[in-house]
């Protein structure tokens, strides 16, 4: 998890248009996603729900169950 948590860190430094990232199939949300689950798997939850919230708040369903379990 450690070095996936360092490609996402980098994937999201550069500056992606979101309709590039799309057209090939994947959204910065879930790079965000995944990165919070990678966070998640090393127990750093703080960094985790900071990676949740980029995608939305408990009203989005990609990340709302994240929110309620592991952010307080």
């Amino acid at each position: 998890f450690d070095k996936a948590i360092a490609n996402y860190e980098k994937l999201l430094t550069i500056n992606i248009k979101p309709e590039i990232t799309e057209r090939f199939g994947y959204s910065l949300d879930q790079a965000f996603v995944n990165l919070g689950v990678s966070y998640l798997a090393t127990e750093n939850n703080a960094k985790a729900c900071n990676s949740f919230k980029k995608v939305g708040d408990k009203t989005n369903f990609k990340v709302r169950n994240y929110l309620i379990n592991f952010c307080k």
